[in-house]
């Protein structure tokens, strides 16, 4: 229902800008490249346990998010990316919570742009294919006041798909300045790695691991 929901939202916000002038270069150029640099964090939807506050992923204004587009001619967008996160959860924490997750992941998106503003003004909602090769999970199965505590360690690895918008602001019709608001679902299965004495087959049997996630980032970048 989440990914419905999600879905509708970026399809509308496509719909509503389908009237308005799109991206039109005016230059023979059948490509012009987007390169952008920025900072990410993730919010991971479907764990009822998982804290809020939990989203970091790494220092202030470290680098997190990658992403190199391709804007045709015809205002169609291609775009690859890469994103990487990890945190640690230092609030008080019971049987089931996650104590650790990390992740990277790619996807390779097609997508439409509109334009305002004579070009100053850039959105691109678009889809993707989603992938998510390595990360996991730490979950905790016991109190943390024993040196050693029970833990369960589950492992990401699986495709997906997914869907978000990019919007941008050209500066000096060279640099852009953007923010990007990317959802993923990944058909994810429980592989666990690792455990602790403690292992709880039954814990095993309920639990799922992380499918949807939503990431927004700030970005910079460079037109060519």
């Amino acid at each position: 229902m989440k990914s419905f929901v999600l879905v509708v939202l970026i399809m509308g916000t496509g719909s509503l800008l389908a009237n308005k002038k799109p991206f039109d270069s005016g230059k023979v150029k059948r490509c012009h490249f987007n390169v952008e640099l920025g900072h990410s964090t993730t919010f991971f939807m479907d764990y009822k346990k998982f804290p809020l506050g939990f989203k970091g992923n790494s220092p202030l204004f470290g680098i997190t998010f990658y992403k190199v587009s391709c804007i045709l001619r015809n205002n169609w967008v291609l775009s690859a990316d890469y994103k990487n996160y990890a945190d640690m959860n230092f609030k008080k924490q019971d049987i089931g919570d996650i104590d650790f997750r990390h992740y990277h992941a790619f996807d390779l998106a097609c997508g439409y742009q509109f334009s305002f503003k004579d070009n100053k003004i850039r959105i691109q909602p678009y889809g993707a294919i989603s992938a998510r090769p390595s990360g996991g999970e730490l979950v905790l199965l016991g109190s943390m006041k024993y040196q050693e505590p029970p833990f369960n360690n589950y492992r990401y690895s699986s495709m997906g798909v997914g869907a978000g918008v990019n919007s941008q602001v050209v500066i000096k019709k060279r640099f852009t300045v953007g923010l990007e608001i990317q959802y993923n679902y990944y058909f994810e299965k429980n592989k666990m790695v690792g455990r602790s004495k403690a292992y709880d087959k039954s814990f095993d049997n309920t639990f799922k691991v992380n499918r949807h996630m939503v990431t927004p980032s700030v970005k910079v970048g460079v037109l060519f």
